[in-house]
């Protein structure tokens, strides 16, 4: 191994390994898998989930006190005192190196899948700010969805972050839409608004008894749209102050007809 085992695997003393035919046998047989497991635990280190990589790196560091253990067990006068041990250590290792290599694979292709998904992510980002800063009613619910996935990217758990971000997606899509709705609501309730102003308050002057009715009408649907528009519910505020205008103009119309009668 490049470096000896002292550097390679951190411990304090390489394992001796003598001159004898198993002992070299077991240096061979324990070092390749080793090679390979330090290569992909390098990269997991920099790359891959931590709570999946840190277990995989300590159970291979625990491999090296076991074979130093089996290399002291080797009798050059009986192989058979060591088999056991050199055995299991090298089918452990063996199995380990699967383990891990498997990670590393897994790890390079949620990566990769995860970069072509980071437009997206941010784009979706993009838009929950902008739902926050409204502030729309949902934001909270999709806002959290986006603090898990930075959760898991941080954490390097790419194929989880992806999971959430397919959910994630078909869910802001509607909230988001809807907020389009709203602010182009808004552009029109406003204006509707303040030119329907002057009727309502004349409305809501003492009048006829005949339109009393119409008139608790009128002022109940002020009431309501201005509710709405201060909960932000631009949509509803528009609908409410559409009917009202065609209302405003029902009472002045018959306001006008009952004065009219009344001058004859």
């Amino acid at each position: 191994m490049s470096g000896g085992l002292k550097q390679q695997w951190g411990v304090g003393d390489p394992a001796q390994v003598g001159p004898d035919p198993q002992s070299q046998d077991l240096k061979a047989a324990f070092e390749k898998p080793m090679d390979a497991m330090a290569e992909h635990l390098q990269y997991t280190a920099a790359n891959g989930e931590r709570a999946r990589h840190d277990p995989l790196a300590a159970r291979s560091e625990a491999l090296v006190p076991r074979y130093q253990a089996a290399l002291g067990e080797v009798d050059p006068a009986d192989a058979a005192k060591a088999k056991s041990s050199i055995d299991s250590l090298l089918a452990d290792a063996g199995a380990l190196g699967k383990e891990v290599e498997a990670f590393r694979s897994e790890t390079e292709k949620s990566a990769a899948e995860w970069q072509s998904r980071v437009g997206a992510y941010d784009a979706a980002v993009a838009q929950v700010e902008e739902l926050q800063a409204w502030p729309h009613p949902k934001e909270g619910a999709v806002r959290s969805l986006v603090d898990a996935i930075r959760g898991f990217v941080n954490d390097r758990a790419y194929a989880k972050a992806i999971a959430v971000l397919d959910q994630f997606l078909p869910k802001l899509q509607p909230i988001y839409e809807d907020l389009q709705k709203q602010k182009a609501a808004k552009q029109e309730y406003e204006p509707a608004w303040a030119a329907l102003q002057p009727k309502l308050a004349q409305a809501a002057q003492p009048s006829f008894a005949k339109v009393a009715s119409q008139q608790s009408d009128l002022a109940a649907g002020q009431s309501t749209a201005e509710s709405s528009a201060q909960g932000r519910d631009f949509v509803a505020a528009l609908a409410t102050a559409t009917g009202l205008s065609s209302k405003v103009d029902a009472y002045t119309a018959e306001v006008q007809k009952i004065q009219q009668a009344k001058d004859q």
